[in-house]
Formats: C-alpha cells, structure tokens, sequence
C-alpha cells in the first residue's frame, strides 16, 4: 500500500513539475518572445514568421516528437540502441531542410542569412524535441524542469542577438541549443553509438514511421489554419488571427504535459 501511496505522489509530483515547466516555456514565447518580434517586426513581418514557424513544425517537430514518442513506446518492449533513433532522425532533418528552403524560395523575400539559420532552426529544433524523451524516460522530471528552464532562458538571451542583427531565428536557436546541449551533458539519449544498428532497428523504424506520420497529420490539423490565412490573405491577417485564438490554443497546451507524464509511467 505504501509503495501504491509513494507512486501516486511521483506522479503528482511529475504532473506538477512537468506543467510548471512547459507553462514557463509558453508563457515566455508565447508573451515575451512573440510580442518582441511582432514590435520589430511589424503585424505584417510577424505574421510571415508565424507562417514559416507553420511550415517549419508540421516537418521539424513531427519528426523530432515522432521519434520521441516512439522510444518512449517500446522501452517496454526492447532496448535499441541510440544508433537506432538516430537513423530515424536523419531523413527527418533532410526533409526539414529541404522544405525550409523550399518554403524561403516560396516566399522570396529571404536572405543569404536567412537560407542558413532557417533551416538550422529547424533541425536544432527537431532534435529538440526529440530530447524531450531523455528525462521522461527516466522519469525524472525535476531534471525536465531544468530543461524547459533553460530553454526558455535561452530564448530570453535571444532576444538580445535578434535586437542587435535584426533575424528573428537567432533568439529561438539560442534556447533550443541550450536546452539539446543539457541534455547531452546530463541523459545517455545523445551519446554513442551514433549510427549503429542493433537487432531492433525494423521494429524500431516501424513504430518511428507511424508515430512521425501522425505526427505530422496532427501539426498540419494545428497550423492549417495559419497557412490558409497566410496563402489567400497575408501576414497582417495571420497575426491578427494568431493574437485573436492565442488563450484558447494556450489553454490546450496543458494537456501536453499530463500526457506526456502517463506515457512517462
């Protein structure tokens, strides 16, 4: 009974940990980060950013998240080794890359600068959010604390860089690097074997490609609305959009950090 009692209380506790984290990251780029672009920028600048952020996620975050999900799904199962992951993370930032670039020659507006940092925001971010898994794979949310933490005061220090130069993926690449860099230093996820295969890797590539195809059907269900804005109207229209459904999307983003913690346990 006492050890039921004890389990409870790590749940709650993680449930607690995990939602005071990632609301700290929300509210700093949500409220702090957000707002600073669209003062530089203008409604019409910070809806283009919204819209690429938009493109961006469908692919970064659908494969960073998918094969997160997906080692977190068979740790019951079997032990893969990182090589495993990782072969599964390879053609996920080829094809973030090449949208990205895609998406820049759409737009025609982008710089030299531009075509470097974009698609290096996006592949820093897919592997993001695959480090996402490190800590909930341990269970160890105090460490996931410290790791959304950092993240949002990496995007804080980005600021600085983006009022000094004037490119808006600099103050996001600050946190997401900070937040992929702890989590080398302090989760066995990041570490070698890099690229080796184990027994593991077909069932490993099976349930990677399903969980990174939902994945990527589920952001294109969330940011669907800001590409079509974007394609039939503008950026000013996207930023007036985004201001007008910011509390009901903030409000849905709770749910992540409880779900994530059941899937943890």
């Amino acid at each position: 009974m006492s050890i039921r009692r004890g389990s409870r209380a790590h749940f709650l506790e993680s449930v607690i940990l995990s939602v005071l984290g990632i609301g700290v990251y929300n509210c700093v780029l949500q409220f702090v980060v957000y707002p600073a672009f669209s003062r530089q920028l203008g409604a019409q600048g910070f809806g283009d950013v919204l819209t690429l952020l938009s493109v961006q996620s469908i692919f970064a975050i659908s494969a960073g998240a998918g094969v997160s999900y997906a080692r977190m799904a068979n740790v019951p199962r079997f032990t893969a080794s990182n090589g495993d992951y990782n072969r599964m993370l390879l053609p996920g930032f080829a094809v973030t890359v090449a949208v990205c670039v895609g998406t820049l020659i759409c737009f025609g507006s982008g710089t030299a600068v531009s075509f470097l940092l974009y698609p290096v925001l996006g592949v820093v971010t897919a592997l993001r959010y695959y480090c996402a898994a490190a800590f909930r794979l341990e269970i160890n949310y105090r460490k996931n604390l410290v790791y959304y933490l950092l993240l949002s005061c990496g995007y804080l220090a980005g600021l600085a860089l983006f009022h000094v130069c004037g490119q808006w993926e600099t103050a996001l690449l600050c946190g997401e690097v900070l937040a992929a860099a702890y989590t080398a230093l302090r989760s066995p996820i990041l570490r070698a074997p890099y690229l080796q295969k184990s027994a593991h890797f077909p069932a490993v590539r099976r349930s990677c490609t399903a969980l990174v195809t939902a994945q990527v059907f589920l952001y294109l269900t969330m940011h669907a609305d800001r590409l079509l804005i974007g394609a039939v109207l503008d950026g000013t229209q996207v930023s007036i959009y985004y201001t007008a459904s910011l509390l009901g999307k903030a409000m849905a983003m709770l749910t992540e950090p409880i779900a994530g913690v059941a899937i943890g346990f």
